[in-house]
């Protein structure tokens, strides 16, 4: 997975998006942070079209080093400059004044995942009147020197942001780390290897800590439960329009099952399926336990995997694997030749390995039938 990094010192025009901050302000009625096109394009994704408009879920973290604000957005080239954001941008639930002390001068630390164009990003906002923030944001000031128009967007390398947080010194807790490592952190509590060695070797060891894995597994619970939550829905509309004749949510009373839907005819079953799902991007690692591989591999109706990413509460991307069953026979033939007393729990894989359709968007706020084509 390509991820690029840029920091962008904000400016009144993009802390316009800020709810609380937009209702005390004048002079502008943008709702967007300016993405300049000197890196956005200029480096970046060069060969973006300008009337490319991009749906994607924004993962938000801090200021003040708070954890994970998930929204949707789009990414899209109205004038001069490509701006990420069409509405304003209120705190989440519980936490409704999250931004309303962020100020010119602050800083976000966007990362943009995707190789031709972004398919998801995330943000750390650090803001110097958050006492969590205070050194990061001095050490920023010091390193890069920005000014505000001329200069406010520039190209950064992870071990840059690495160096600056340990010469900072923030908490071990601060959502830094959760934004810089959040790809590796989800494959780590899902049980890939993959993810701790990526995790310890950045780390210089560390690892990861307790909290820190608490909170990434309730976040990865959470995106699996939303993902059925809104196939759900998908699947109600499909069968309301008559394009398929109806379906069961298995994984609502067999949760532990090996696989979460089935399309049905009657009492027959057309198709199973599975839903992966996660926040980020595509190309974050796939989990398949050894029973949905076992059921995959042996079903007598074609097994598909839904791939739900860059998710929001109302709005997805989508594409899908169908008929995945060779795929897991190979799969299980390599591993059955273990050592007598050794078994595996699952596997852990990147989505390149297997052959998905094309992007669908899921959109429950404005789209009538739900995907828009």
């Amino acid at each position: 997975m390509t991820r690029r990094f840029a920091v962008k010192l904000l400016g009144h025009s993009d802390l316009t998006s800020f709810k609380d901050y937009n209702d005390n302000s004048t002079g502008t009625n943008q709702k967007a942070i300016n993405l300049n096109t000197d890196v956005f394009t200029g480096q970046f994704f060069p060969d973006l079209p300008k009337d490319r408009e991009i749906p994607v879920a924004v993962n938000a973290y801090g200021p003040g080093g708070r954890d994970c604000h998930v929204y949707a957005e789009q990414i899209y080239h109205p004038q001069k400059n490509w701006r990420l954001g069409d509405k304003l941008i209120p705190g989440p639930g519980g936490d409704e004044r999250r931004y309303a002390d962020m100020a010119e001068g602050d800083f976000a630390v966007i990362s943009f995942e995707g190789d031709d164009e972004p398919n998801g990003v995330s943000i750390l906002f650090i803001g110097e009147g958050y006492p969590e923030d205070g050194s990061l944001h001095s050490v920023f000031v010091d390193k890069f020197g920005m000014k505000p128009r001329v200069d406010s967007m520039r190209a950064v390398d992870v071990d840059t942001l690495i160096d600056l947080a340990s010469e900072a010194d923030i908490a071990e807790d601060h959502s830094f780390y959760t934004f810089i490592d959040e790809s590796d952190l989800e494959d780590a509590v899902l049980g890939g290897g993959d993810g701790l060695i990526n995790l310890r070797k950045r780390r210089k060891g560390k690892g990861i800590t307790r909290e820190e894995f608490e909170k990434a597994r309730k976040r990865a619970e959470r995106n699996g439960q939303l993902g059925e939550e809104l196939l759900d829905q998908h699947f109600g509309l499909l069968v309301q329009s008559g394009e398929i004749p109806g379906y069961k949510w298995v994984a609502r009373t067999d949760p532990y099952g090996p696989f979460d839907f089935t399309i049905n005819d009657g009492d027959e079953e057309l198709r199973k399926l599975d839903a992966k799902s996660t926040d980020g991007p595509f190309e974050n690692r796939i989990h398949l336990s050894l029973g949905e591989l076992v059921e995959m591999a042996n079903s007598k109706v074609p097994y598909d995997i839904y791939r739900l990413y860059s998710m929001t509460e109302e709005t997805a991307k989508l594409r899908i694997s169908k008929d995945s069953g060779s795929f897991a026979r190979s799969i299980l033939g390599k591993v059955q030749d273990l050592p007598e007393g050794v078994s595996i729990k699952g596997i852990s894989l990147e989505p390149g390995v297997m052959t998905f359709g094309e992007e669908q968007f899921v959109d429950l706020r404005t789209e009538p039938d739900l995907f828009g084509t």
